[in-house]
């Protein structure tokens, strides 16, 4: 008797299907890929999540619009463009809320912490491994005359612009590449593999020996997991950019006098740095354009050429095959779920059906 109550609270403790189904979504929030998730759609999970924060940002606005014309004391012409003006504002919050919320921004930038800050630990080894090479492109380019001639007259904000330029590059190579990769897992759901991916996620223990093969990934799917991929890349590509810029700030504070700046930059007089005033500003901003055109290069380089695929792109497309082997153990279970097929012996009823919504309220 005692073992059969034994059986009955083991079971009792248990999470039934619907729990485990509605954990790996939770999974899929936090992973920054919440359009994996079976139905995802605005009315139903975007909206929901942003209505907690829409209400007290309408207050706000409405308030700050207040005080100003209770202060400034405007015209009507004046209230009028204050009450649009905080309109605007409002519904820009609103598109900016309801985009990251539908693609997962915050915990996807979250993600770039954690794993920037891994970068950064391990930086001695990533930049050991990386500087070398990308040293052999950019060396010879520190000394040329006519960049610094450029880098003299161009202005910070132009410089941004090159690499944020560089970091689009970086995107739609990226890009090109996710394509084949999800292509290659989804055509590979051996076992074993389905298994690895599953530890440490609501689905462990969960995966069966043939799973069936998923539906095809729609292009709001794909621009989700591209946004993961891009992320990872660039993140890696600015710690190995960050120590290239290190490197040349400091071979130009060695090698770089003034008299050799007065013949580089052709002028006596060259704008010194703000916040190193003995450094030349075309050093600075010479060391950041070299460092960003090396960062694309080392990006792009680790998803092309053999050797630097296994060392830097394999661990940072790991991440997104193991969110599609998930994904095709969750979808394979749900689907069972759906259709009334026992799942371990469990009978497979889902009642009134996963209150994904409701899910997605608690993130």
């Amino acid at each position: 008797m005692s073992g059969v109550d034994d059986d009955a609270l083991r079971e009792s403790r248990e999470p039934n299907l619907d729990q485990i189904i509605r954990r790996t979504e939770r999974w899929f929030v936090r992973q920054g890929v919440p359009n994996l998730v079976a139905g995802y759609g605005f009315r139903r999970h975007v909206l929901p999540r942003m209505a907690s924060f829409l209400g007290p940002a309408a207050l706000l606005a409405a308030a700050a619009a207040g005080v100003f014309v209770v202060v400034a004391r405007p015209g009507p012409t004046g209230v009028l463009l204050t009450g649009l003006v905080a309109l605007a504002g409002f519904l820009a919050l609103v598109a900016v809320s309801a985009l990251a919320t539908a693609y997962g921004i915050v915990p996807l930038a979250v993600q770039a912490m954690r794993h920037a800050i891994a970068d950064m630990r391990g930086s001695v080894r990533l930049q050991g491994r990386a500087l070398p090479t990308l040293l052999f492109v950019t060396f010879f380019l520190f000394f040329t005359g006519e960049l610094w001639q450029l880098m003299n007259h161009l202005a910070w904000g132009k410089l941004v612009l090159v690499l944020v330029l560089f970091a689009a590059v970086t995107v739609f190579a990226t890009s090109a590449r996710l394509r084949g990769e999800v292509d290659r897992v989804e055509h590979d759901l051996n076992p074993n593999r389905l298994d690895v991916a599953c530890v440490g996620t609501p689905l462990e223990g969960r995966s069966r020996a043939t799973v069936a093969t998923p539906a095809p990934l729609s292009p709001r799917q794909e621009t989700n997991l591209l946004l993961v991929l891009a992320t990872r890349q660039l993140v890696q590509a600015a710690v190995v950019g960050l120590g290239l810029f290190a490197f040349f700030v400091l071979l130009g504070a060695i090698v770089v006098d003034d008299e050799v700046a007065n013949i580089w930059i052709g002028e006596q007089e060259w704008h010194r740095s703000v916040v190193l005033p003995w450094l030349p500003s075309a050093l600075l901003r010479a060391a950041a354009l070299l460092a960003g055109f090396a960062s694309m290069y080392f990006a792009i380089t680790s998803m092309t050429q053999t050797e630097h695929r296994q060392e830097f792109f394999e661990p940072v497309i790991g991440d997104v095959e193991r969110m599609l082997a998930v994904r095709a153990v969750y979808l394979d279970l749900r689907n069972r779920v759906d259709s009334g097929q026992p799942v371990d012996g469990v009978p497979g009823q889902r009642g009134d059906g996963i209150d994904t919504l409701h899910v997605h309220q608690q993130e």
